[in-house]
């Protein structure tokens, strides 16, 4: 259902031809989102993340919003290129949202990142992954691409708005 690596040669072909149907797939195969509930970089609120000359001005790719509420920050990259920096430039993203909130009121609690040849995701508030996918791995009969759309799912969200 998805295409591999070598498929995939730059950041919109991530995006478009493996991160936008994984996103939109009913379960099993995906996460089950209808393309209203989440935003694309073109319509997302550019803001400042990373310290000193680390700083830059940055928009993930997709921000997952149901009733109103951002729930999940995804960040495509190219294949080749670093998906562990992809995590972390989503989870300052999604800090940097629940910062748009009162306190204790985090409403975006996971990341997701792709590089084409790797899927990882975490929640915000951690510093690993707790899930790390080969993207040859990405098909229902795994038990780790089960796990994902356990914790990634339109369903799994649904109960936390």
């Amino acid at each position: 259902m998805y295409p591999p690596p070598d498929q995939l040669r730059t950041e919109s072909d991530v995006e478009q031809k493996l991160v936008l149907p994984l996103l939109t797939s009913p379960a099993p195969n995906g996460l089950g989102f209808s393309t209203s509930d989440f935003v694309t970089k073109l319509s997302t609120r550019r803001i400042e993340i990373g310290k000193g000359t680390a700083r830059k001005l940055y928009y993930p790719d997709y921000i997952v919003v149901l009733a109103g509420t951002p729930v999940i920050v995804i960040e495509a990259k190219a294949v080749g290129e670093s998906v562990d920096n992809a995590l972390d430039e989503a989870r300052l993203y999604a800090n940097e949202i629940n910062a748009l909130y009162p306190h204790q009121i985090n409403p975006c609690t996971r990341v997701i990142a792709c590089n084409g040849e790797w899927l990882l995701t975490a929640p915000v508030d951690t510093a690993q992954p707790d899930l790390r996918l080969a993207a040859n791995e990405m098909n229902p009969a795994n038990s780790v691409f089960a796990r994902f759309i356990e914790l990634c799912s339109r369903s799994a969200f649904q109960n936390q708005v």
